[in-house]
């Protein structure tokens, strides 16, 4: 996933990657106010700095998740 793919959309509230998902670009998600639910498949084994800074709401975080 590309450096800053959905930056600053604030109507996202929830993430849920494809388990074919290798990497989180830098700031790729920075400033998406809203998001409340992350969840990222054992795939990823990548994340890029402040991929997810400014997501202030961020309440659930699962890695792996079933």
């Amino acid at each position: 996933m590309v450096r800053q793919v959905i930056s600053s959309c604030s109507a996202l509230t929830k993430l849920i990657f494809p388990e074919n998902l290798y990497s989180i670009g830098r700031e790729a998600f920075d400033g998406c106010e809203s998001l409340k639910y992350l969840f990222i498949p054992e795939s990823v084994s990548s994340i890029g700095k402040q991929a997810f800074m400014g997501c202030e709401k961020l309440e659930t975080v699962c890695i792996d998740c079933v």
